[in-house]
């Protein structure tokens, strides 16, 4: 399989790797039969065909990487075979030309070297000979590096170090650099003061909040009508809202002179493998979780859910995201576009026993807050979504939890809902090393969702029921290496279970090894007009 090519010191040269034991053969073509030299471990048959003017060289894979050269008069071209191991540790960096175009190989940019050996290359330039190179290598013992490159290179640093490479063939240098390892002490959130708020206040009766907005539009231009209810249209992208979990909260009137509604029936539409919660007043109804876009549910009201006057279902859902075109309807007429406009939110609503006069009064919405117009420009959109803890900052640094409750995530909540959690750790790891960091939650099944906040950024959500991912990785700069971090999980409890209402374990993990190389100290200004006081603070 070919991997790539470049030029070597002027001529074309091919890296070709596959499965070790495999054989695979590769054609060439050239005007006469060259004289081939291979250097490695790979044994090589050749033959040339003078009718076609081409070369064939076969083989069958072994561990490593075998150069061969196939010289005639007039050029040279260069084989590197690898094994699939091998090519996964090959680099092949861009030398930045100039113009506006300076980073695109082909036009501006060029692509002479590959590199072998390293972890990582981060850059590379090239000038007057002098190739200096940056990149990560694995902190433990030795590495050797091999650079395939220009035969006139007559100096190489790495990481701003001078290196004293061996010259082992025309363009291929080989260098051993020594690491002096790092000792990492990563912090245990098991054992971390953990604080907790609930985050489903809306279900309450008092509950007041200007975020959420009136969802009164009684006209859409999506073209899929509503299944029942009205008469208003409960749609979240007529609202501005795009992304992120949504939450609807409906009134309707009750006294002794109307009569009892036997169920609430709604159709909530969030796309493939989304799940809704909803509640009456502050009875838990039932939970909704299905492969399905679009769900239809009719819970039970009992008697004593209801109260004289005012009373509201509260309904919470995640949004999956739209629909690509053709993922639901693929060859109907105009079916690729109404994939597209499938709409995310209630697609019906209605209490059941109840005269179409004594139905729903109001309704309302809560997403990120304000929507299209929200204040994180450097998280931006995506980042937030309408749970209460969102829409109030409770991810942010900054945020004063001083007064929560002590309460772990292990410990989760006591019925089905919605709590936050934060809790602050510090890392103290040493410069100019990658050491890569996950949080990873226990990979064992719950119906409830997670949503993990580094410093502000949603990292990762987990679908404990669905899964499968149970580890987001969290880069330097999202998190500071050198400092005080602050970690937020919202916990949405879908079920009654105990595993439905806590999460197992959560660790810090790293990932890998540690890299002696790293992209130096990142500092965490960004902090400063990203924090709770700026984007939510008075």
């Amino acid at each position: 399989m070919l991997l790539s090519t470049f030029q070597l010191d002027g001529n074309d040269a091919l890296v070709v790797y596959g499965i070790v034991d495999l054989v695979y053969e590769v054609s060439v073509q050239l005007d006469q039969e060259p004289t081939v030299v291979t250097s490695g471990t790979t044994q090589i048959t050749s033959m040339y065909f003078d009718n076609e003017k081409s070369f064939v060289v076969n083989f069958a894979v072994v561990t490593g990487i075998t150069t061969v050269e196939l010289k005639t008069p007039h050029k040279t071209v260069t084989l590197l075979i690898a094994d699939y191991d091998t090519a996964t540790n090959l680099w092949m960096p861009t030398i930045a030309g100039t113009g506006d175009l300076a980073e695109y190989v082909d036009v501006e940019a060029s692509a002479p070297l590959l590199v072998r050996g390293s972890y990582l290359v981060r850059t590379a330039t090239l000038s007057n000979d002098a190739l200096a190179l940056t990149g990560d290598l694995d902190a433990e013992g030795s590495t050797v590096l091999t650079i395939y490159g220009p035969s006139t290179l007559n100096s190489i640093t790495w990481n701003g170090k001078k290196l004293e490479p061996k010259k082992v063939a025309g363009g291929t240098w080989e260098v051993q650099i020594g690491t002096s390892g790092a000792s990492i002490e990563i912090p245990d959130l098991l054992k971390a003061q953990w604080k907790y708020k609930d985050s489903l206040p809306e279900i309450g009766a008092e509950f007041e909040d200007e975020s959420l907005v009136i969802a009164d539009h009684t006209k859409t231009t999506n073209t899929f009508p509503p299944y029942y209810g009205g008469p208003w249209i409960l749609y979240a992208d007529d609202y501005g809202f795009h992304a992120g979990n949504l939450l609807w909260r409906g009134t309707f009137h009750h006294n002794d002179s109307l009569p009892l509604p036997t169920a609430v029936n709604i159709s909530v539409s969030g796309g493939i493998h989304f799940a809704a919660s909803a509640w009456l007043n502050e009875h838990f109804l039932g939970s909704s979780d299905t492969l399905l876009a679009t769900n239809n549910e009719s819970w039970p009201v009992m008697k004593d859910m209801l109260v004289d006057g005012d009373n509201h279902v509260t309904v919470l859902q995640d949004h999956m995201g739209g629909n690509l075109a053709g993922q639901i309807v693929c060859c109907t007429p105009g079916g690729r576009q109404r994939d597209l406009q499938q709409p995310r939110g209630l697609q019906g609503y209605y209490l059941v026993g109840r005269a179409k006069d004594a139905q729903f009064t109001k309704w309302e919405l809560a997403g990120n807050l304000n929507g299209e117009d929200f204040p994180d420009k450097t998280r931006k959109i995506l980042n937030e979504g309408g749970l209460y803890a969102e829409r109030k900052g409770w991810h942010l640094p900054g945020f004063d939890d001083s007064e929560w409750e002590l309460r772990t995530p292990f410990q989760g909540l006591d019925k089905p809902g919605v709590g936050f959690f934060r809790t602050t750790f510090n890392l103290d790891l040493p410069k100019n090393y990658d050491v890569p960091l996950s949080v990873v939650f226990a990979d064992m099944p719950g119906h409830y969702r997670a949503q993990l906040y580094i410093n502000g950024w949603q990292m990762g959500k987990r679908v404990a029921n669905i899964g499968p991912q149970t580890s987001f990785v969290v880069h330097q700069g999202i998190l500071n290496y050198e400092g005080e971090n602050v970690i937020g999980v919202s916990l949405w409890a879908l079920g009654e279970d105990e595993s439905d209402l806590r999460i197992p374990s959560l660790r810090i993990v790293r990932g890998g090894g540690v890299y002696e190389g790293g992209v130096g100290a990142v500092g965490v200004q960004w902090w400063q007009g990203a924090e709770w006081g700026v984007l939510r603070g008075e």
